[in-house]
């Protein structure tokens, strides 16, 4: 298991979960399931530094996020899509270490909700004007297409991840 750079249409593996539906290749692909991230906040960073009013004020915190030259998908550029002058000030190649800055009070993450929402070290901040879509995608060879539907059926694609 790793992230990123195995490549199904290559046969490096048999069965990957990636950000983006592959746009060539002998590849299958299904979607799995939807998922949303946001800004996110530990409360005793927020009760010392305050919060922005508004996306356009980010820019005056420090925030954490991925270190540009090792982001492998267009999907990891979540800041950009508040703001494409945002730049992180805190990086790592790892969203766990990103969630557990963002708890320790170093800045503000975008993060999945699905990791962050129990989480009772941070809080969500923004949620109407941070909100981000992606979507998980399991991909496998064509002649292997048997193995990646039967894993589909297994986990189903009807529920979304929140």
């Amino acid at each position: 298991m790793t992230n990123g750079f195995l490549s199904p249409s290559k046969r490096e593996a048999d069965i990957a979960i990636m950000l983006a539906r592959p746009s060539r290749g002998p590849l299958i692909a299904q979607k799995l399931s939807d998922y949303g991230l946001g800004l996110y906040g530990a409360g005793s960073f927020v009760s010392a530094m305050g919060k922005p009013a508004e996306p356009e004020n980010l820019h005056k915190f420090p925030l954490i996020g991925y270190i540009p030259d090792f982001i492998y998908a267009d999907e990891l550029r979540y800041l950009s899509e508040i703001d494409p002058a945002l730049v992180p000030r805190t990086c790592s190649t790892s969203i766990n270490m990103q969630r557990s800055m963002c708890a320790k009070g170093l800045g503000f993450a975008i993060l999945p909700h699905f990791t962050a929402r129990n989480d009772p070290a941070i809080t969500h901040i923004l949620p109407e004007d941070s909100a981000i879509r992606r979507s998980f995608w399991i991909v496998v060879h064509r002649d292997l297409r048997n193995v990646g539907l039967s894993v589909v059926r297994t986990f189903g694609t009807s529920r979304g991840i929140n």
